[in-house]
């Protein structure tokens, strides 16, 4: 539930904050980063519990970082010609971003603790805790650069063909984001928790969705680039046949 509650929040800023993101983004950036220090000093501060219970959740299993991640994602899955792409593409850099900089406190607190029971020569990790982590470092070797080249500078810098072949790594970060996921909530849902089975099976109904449209697009693309070859060579057959 968290997570859905989490895309909604994502799916109605985008819409409202379309943009204003395009033409002021570090402001946005500024937010981000602002309530990742609230986030990382609020068990310092007597704070509310609805304030905790309604908003820090948020923050503390990242599900508004994912909720972004996810519209980043499904940005890219839309034609040409479709309403979605055309009208969000343009702030898709800047949505990454974004997801980026909220994702920052839950993996500098969740790092620290996990860092502190693997240092722990008393503290029992179990094994499926290990490949979490594991998985966890991969996403922020991942994120970093994706991240950084999400800067249009960066990114004019780079070349076109360099930063698209180094995109190419935002599949694999996606997948791992899932396998993640799961991770952290196999132990409970094991345990029968109606909670964590739900959010398993709301991801995974996104990640299954992702990849179908995804493929739909691939072969739509490949079938187009196919005609269109299958043209030019129709028109350059005809065009000698005159001469």
């Amino acid at each position: 539930m968290r997570f859905i509650a989490g895309l909604v929040i994502a799916i109605v800023f985008t819409v409202v904050f379309r943009v204003a993101l395009r033409k002021v983004p570090a402001l946005f950036y500024t937010v981000a980063t602002l309530l990742n220090v609230f986030y990382l000093l609020a068990d310092y501060m007597p704070l509310p519990s609805w304030l905790r219970e309604y908003f820090l959740f948020l923050f503390q299993s990242n599900v508004i970082g994912m909720g972004f991640f996810v519209i980043v994602m499904f940005i890219g899955v839309f034609g040409e010609g479709s309403y979605i792409r055309k009208t969000y593409i343009s702030i898709r850099a800047e949505l990454s971003i974004f997801a980026s900089l909220l994702s920052i406190g839950h993996l500098i607190k969740y790092g620290q603790a996990y860092l502190e029971q693997m240092l722990s020569l008393t503290i029992y990790m179990p094994p499926i805790r290990y490949w979490m982590i594991g998985v966890a470092i991969i996403l922020v070797i991942l994120l970093l650069p994706l991240a950084i080249t999400s800067v249009k500078r960066i990114h004019v810098m780079m070349g076109q063909k360099n930063w698209q072949r180094l995109q190419r790594f935002a599949y694999p970060f996606f997948g791992l984001i899932f396998v993640h996921i799961v991770l952290c909530l196999w132990t409970p849902a094991i345990a029968g928790s109606s909670s964590a089975i739900f959010s398993i099976t709301a991801y995974l109904a996104v990640g299954v969705l992702y990849t179908v449209l995804r493929l739909r697009l691939y072969m739509v693309t490949r079938r187009k680039a196919k005609a269109d070859k299958q043209s030019l060579l129709y028109q350059q057959t005809h065009k000698g046949s005159a001469n």
